[in-house]
C-alpha cells in the first residue's frame, strides 16, 4: 500500500502512506501540493477504498493475512533454525520439502501452477507418522506405507507439522493420563508454541474425557484450543507451585473454565 508502480526509479515507494481516508491519506496535514508525491488516485488501489483503517477491519484483508503468516512463522524456529531437506514428488509444478530442528518437522508443499494440481509425495522416512495442517490445526490423513497422496488449489501451499502416532491403547486401558514434562516456567510453557500445542492435543483432551462434570464424553473432540490464560495465585504448604493458570478452552464448540497447576517434582534428601 503506498506504492505507485507506475512512477520511475524509487519514487514508486515515496508516494504517502495510506494510513486512511483523511487528507492526504492520513499521511500529513500538510498541504496536498507540497507533498513530494501525491497521493495515489487509482481507482482500483486510491487511498479511500485501500488503506491501514479499512484493512484493520477486515479479517480478511491482505494485511491480517500478513500478520498472521508472519505471527506464525516466528513462532516455528524450524523455519529460521531448520535443516532443509527437499521431497520427491510425482508432479513437477509442485514444490515439497522438509525443515527440521529439534525433533520439530514441517512439511512444506507448494503448488507453482496457476491451476489445480495433484501430486504423490515420498514420505518414507515418516510412516505412520500424524499431519497437521499448521494454520488451522485440522489434522490430514496419516502417511501410512510412505506415499502420500495430495490436491493443492492454484498457487496454493500447505504446511504440515508431522508428529509421531502414539499407540493409545496401553494408557487408555490403565487408566493414566499422558504427562507433559517441561523444564521452562509455567508462564514460558504457556506462550510457547510446541509446548501449548502439546497440551491442546495430547493432554486436555484425554483429561477432559475422564472428568465427570465433562458432559460431552460421548462425543468426539476433533479439536480444542487454549482460548485465555488468568493468573492465579495459590499461598500455603499444601500447594505444589506457587501460582496457577485458569484456562478457557473450546472443545465440541463449546467453551469451559478449567484451573490448571504446575507440579514440581518432589526431591528427597538423604542422609
Amino acid at each position: 500500500m503506498g506504492d505507485n508502480v507506475y512512477l520511475g526509479g524509487r519514487s514508486g515507494v515515496r508516494t504517502p502512506m495510506q494510513w486512511s481516508m483523511n487528507l492526504n491519506a492520513g499521511f500529513s496535514s500538510a498541504n496536498p501540493q507540497r507533498l513530494f508525491l501525491p497521493v495515489i488516485t487509482d481507482p482500483v488501489f486510491r487511498f479511500e477504498s485501500i488503506n491501514v483503517a479499512t484493512q484493520e477491519d477486515n479479517p480478511a484483508s491482505l494485511m491480517w493475512w500478513m500478520k498472521n503468516a508472519i505471527a506464525m512463522r516466528k513462532r516455528l524456529n524450524v523455519f529460521g533454525r531448520g535443516d532443509m531437506k527437499f521431497i520427491e514428488s510425482s508432479n513437477a509444478k509442485v514444490l515439497s520439502f522438509v525443515r527440521s530442528y529439534d525433533k520439530h518437522q514441517i512439511i512444506v508443499v507448494a503448488n507453482l501452477s496457476q491451476f489445480s494440481q495433484s501430486t504423490i509425495l515420498n514420505l518414507e522416512e515418516y510412516r505412520e507418522s500424524e499431519i497437521t495442517e499448521v494454520f488451522s490445526q485440522n489434522r490430514f490423513m496419516n502417511v501410512g506405507e510412505g506415499s502420500y497422496p495430495i490436491t493443492i488449489g492454484p498457487y496454493g501451499y500447505f504446511w504440515f507439522q508431522v508428529d509421531v502416532a502414539e499407540k493409545k491403547d496401553k494408557v487408555e486401558s490403565s487408566g493414566e493420563l499422558p504427562l507433559l514434562k517441561t523444564d521452562i516456567s509455567w508462564e514460558r510453557l504457556l506462550s510457547n508454541y510446541n509446548e501449548v500445542r502439546v497440551l491442546e492435543r495430547k493432554i486436555l483432551p484425554g483429561f477432559m474425557k475422564k472428568c465427570r462434570w465433562f458432559g460431552g464424553k460421548a462425543k468426539v473432540i476433533s479439536k480444542m484450543a487454549l482460548h485465555k490464560t488468568i493468573p492465579v495465585k495459590v499461598d500455603g504448604p499444601c500447594t505444589s507451585s506457587p501460582s496457577s493458570k485458569c484456562i478457557t478452552y473450546s472443545a465440541c464448540r463449546s467453551s469451559t473454565f478449567c484451573p490448571l497447576r504446575l507440579r514440581r517434582p518432589t526431591v528427597c534428601w538423604r542422609r
